[in-house]
């Protein structure tokens, strides 16, 4: 059985936690965090196949934690979603615009984060697929080309 995929949930709040996990938990690993300085901690070592993160966190709020994110190769990749107490919040567009890709409003509701988690997942699993297509179309061109070089040597010499 292949291991679960891994999702940080960071939020100061303990009940958004404990709600979080409970949806989650059946599908995915969650590793919970009440602050984004601990879970970049976490990061340095370890890794994520999606963030949930709270945007309004005292200390280092949610788009400090995220612009630390998209400022390491290690951890940019990583899909994002913001939870959001706030109705109307001009931050949102910020968030998205600085690379978050979802924003889910609280008090969550567990279809609605089952299924933007599955998609954000799912979507950056074709992502890595193409990329990886396009290193092995990449590599045979290189391939293709340094063998035509060494014939074109060959005939010209």
């Amino acid at each position: 059985m292949p291991a679960k995929q891994v999702i940080l949930a960071i939020d100061d709040d303990t009940v958004i936690l404990n709600t979080v996990i409970s949806i989650l938990k059946r599908l995915y690993s969650v590793r919970p965090f009440t602050s984004g300085e601990t879970a970049l901690r976490y990061l340095e070592t370890n890794t994520a196949d999606l963030i949930l993160l709270d945007h309004r966190m005292p200390g280092m709020t949610g788009l400090e934690v995220l612009e630390k994110l998209q400022a390491s190769p290690a951890t940019k990749e990583i899909p994002t979603i913001f939870l959001t107490g706030s109705i109307h919040d001009e931050s949102e567009v910020h968030a998205l615009e600085m690379g978050a890709m979802d924003y889910i409003q609280k008090p969550v509701q567990p279809q609605v984060l089952l299924t933007r988690v599955r998609l954000q997942l799912e979507l950056q699993g074709h992502r890595r697929h193409l990329e990886a297509l396009v290193e092995e179309k990449t590599q045979s061109l290189n391939e293709a080309y340094n063998k035509m070089r060494i014939l074109e040597d060959i005939t010209l010499n």
